[in-house]
Formats: structure tokens, C-alpha cells, sequence
């Protein structure tokens, strides 16, 4: 949390520093609430450290209600959601353009983004029989 961006929430850190935190019991509506108020409070850290003051949400996130509602009790602006088509068509397109820059060989995972040592390629094409 404390490192400068640029940095990725990639399974292995996930994995490596943020699973083994988590106490899991036996109560999986606590331990699912647990995470969603962790992730809404540090997203909205950084966003009013910021000052900003709109949030546009788009993504999978946008369609958890109790996520965003989190997330409107944290922030200290105006949290925008778009219609779920827009949603939808962005992360299509997003998906379909990480996979043409795959197809060509093109990095499609940036170190400036992502904080890794070098610009890559990722994903795996798998083709039927």
C-alpha cells in the first residue's frame, strides 16, 4: 500500500501479502463484507487524498450494490455510474483489445502501469481442435 504507483493488484501479491491477512471464518457474509469495505476505503483514500471529486465507476465493480454503496459512504464526492450498456461495451472492447495486442505481439501490459521491470504480452490463446 505504501509503494508508489505505478503498481498492479496482481494475483501474486494478492496471493503473497493480501490472502494471508485475512482471518476467514466460518461466517462467509462477514468475511465477503470484510473485503468490500477494505477495497471501498482504500479506493476512496486515494481519491480524496486527491480531492477529487467525481468518480466515474465502470467494470464488473460498478454492478455490486454494496460495493458502491461503501464507496458512497467513504468519498467526499459524487460517485457516477454509468448505464450498464456503456459498462458493458467498455469492458468488451477493453478485453477485445488486449486480445488483437496479443494476437500481434504487442505488450498489452505496461510497466508504467502495471510497475513491472518491463513492458509484456500477456494472456494465452487457446484454439479449438
Amino acid at each position: 500500500y505504501e509503494k508508489d504507483a505505478p503498481k498492479s493488484l496482481g494475483t501474486e501479491w494478492l496471493e503473497q501479502d493480501f490472502y494471508p491477512l485475512l482471518k476467514f471464518d466460518k461466517d462467509i457474509e462477514n468475511n465477503l463484507a470484510t473485503v468490500v469495505e477494505h477495497i471501498a476505503i482504500q479506493i476512496c483514500k486515494v481519491s480524496n487524498e486527491h480531492h477529487l471529486q467525481q468518480l466515474f465507476i465502470t467494470g464488473g465493480g460498478a454492478f455490486h450494490t454494496y460495493l458502491i454503496e461503501r464507496i458512497q459512504h467513504h468519498f467526499k464526492g459524487a460517485v457516477v455510474i454509468p448505464s450498464a450498456q456503456l459498462i458493458e461495451f467498455k469492458e468488451a472492447i477493453i478485453f477485445g483489445f488486449l486480445g488483437a495486442c496479443r494476437l500481434l505481439l504487442h505488450p498489452n501490459c505496461l510497466s508504467s502501469v502495471t510497475g513491472s521491470a518491463r513492458d509484456n504480452c500477456g494472456g494465452v490463446i487457446h484454439i479449438p481442435n
